[in-house]
């Protein structure tokens, strides 16, 4: 177990907590545990069992309570916030499922950073998370002040705090912005949700990009199919109407030629006296 202190802002003093596989600081490797790939044995990761004692109250007025919260071992919370009460005479059964989120780097919008290999390529010195990143950005621009860790949520030993406007107001504004625009998103963000482990089975969601080179040929060669495929028809579509309009037209003259009378010569004739027809 390791010790760390977090500073409750409602009593203005520090409390402590008690983390198992927590490294936010330091160089340690995060602890592993092999699981039983079938499955079928439960396998318990931590018990813990504790008992609140009516003496090691520090507020006589106020109730005791024990906060807990599970989270990733390069995170630091804020157990007031984000923890859960935990109430007497209950017994707790908390179960995980594990999952991986594989995002991608520039230049996609994501942007990822993978802190693993950039805490290993400091000699193991650094932040391990976006999170703690940020933290780092803010208690830099404090240490600048006076002797105190100002920014960090969980402390290895209780410091000097300071909590006053004045100390926020000052030409390092800059430098800390531009420091936590730096803290991108973890490339490999996972996430445990409880304590003990039913099933060894790990989901894994990757991103993948949305278009290659070949993407990209085959989308033009698509267009230019679809081009020739939509003039070769419009074409078509002209030559059978104007060939149909033709064809319509000779009808219409030859119907008209058969109806028409056929020409005669005309007989010329006079009549005379007699009743005689002269031709």
């Amino acid at each position: 177990m390791k010790t760390t202190f977090v500073y409750d802002s409602d009593r203005k003093v520090y409390m402590t907590c008690y983390s198992a596989n927590l490294h936010i600081y330091g160089s340690e490797d995060v602890e592993i545990t092999n699981s039983d790939e079938s499955g079928e044995i439960e396998e318990n990761l931590y018990i813990f069992l504790t008992f609140i004692q009516e003496y090691e109250t520090f507020f006589p007025w106020s109730v005791q309570r024990i906060l807990m919260s599970i989270h990733s071992p390069f995170v630091p919370i804020d157990p007031f916030k984000e923890g859960v009460n935990l109430e007497k005479n209950h017994n707790y059964v908390v179960y995980i499922q594990m999952g991986e989120e594989h995002l991608l780097e520039s230049p996609y919008q994501t942007n990822c950073l993978d802190y693993e290999v950039l805490w290993k390529n400091n000699n193991k010195t650094g932040p391990r998370s976006q999170e703690m990143c940020k933290q780092w950005c803010w208690w830099n621009y404090f240490k600048s002040y006076a002797y105190h860790d100002e920014g960090l949520m969980m402390l290895e030993q209780p410091r000097k705090s300071c909590f006053n406007d004045r100390c926020k107001e000052d030409k390092l504004n800059k430098i800390r912005r531009d420091c936590i625009r730096n803290c991108r998103l973890n490339c490999k963000d996972k996430i445990s949700i409880s304590l003990n482990i039913k099933s060894p089975e790990v989901i894994v969601m990757s991103h993948k990009p949305l278009y290659t080179a070949m993407d990209i040929f085959s989308y033009i060669g698509g267009l230019m199919g679809c081009w020739l495929g939509i003039s070769v028809w419009t074409c078509t579509g002209i030559a059978e109407t104007t060939f149909w309009t033709f064809l319509r037209f000779l009808k219409q003259y030859a119907k008209r030629f058969r109806h028409s009378p056929p020409t005669r010569n005309q007989l010329l004739f006079r009549r005379k006296h007699h009743d005689t027809v002269v031709f």
